[in-house]
């Protein structure tokens, strides 16, 4: 009886060693899952990041490129006033000189 107790106590204790072993394989496999994940997340948050810069990059070019555009549209105008009025004014020495003659 005692060499089965003592049989007995040992596959007792090779078995409480083997779900030792297989609970912390499956701690390192949880560990390492949630790491992974995490890692992939952190992927997913830097592009965003760099979208986002790139976005507002884009988005202040854009404003300038907007402002240089209604800087050259006010010139335009500036210029076609000053036209206008050369305009004006020469017809007006040409309906002088019409009238001298």
């Amino acid at each position: 009886m005692s060499t089965l107790r003592r049989f007995s106590e040992k596959d007792r204790a090779y078995f409480e060693y083997q779900a030792r072993q297989e609970y912390i394989r499956e701690q390192k496999t949880i560990k390492y899952e949630r790491e992974q994940e995490s890692l992939a997340q952190q992927k997913v948050i830097d592009a965003l990041a760099q979208e986002k810069v790139k976005f507002i990059q884009e988005k202040a070019q854009a404003q300038e490129e907007k402002a240089q555009a209604q800087e050259v549209a006010a010139k335009i105008e500036q210029e076609k006033q000053v036209a206008l009025a050369e305009i004006i004014e020469l017809k007006a020495l040409l309906a002088q000189q019409n009238q001298e003659k």
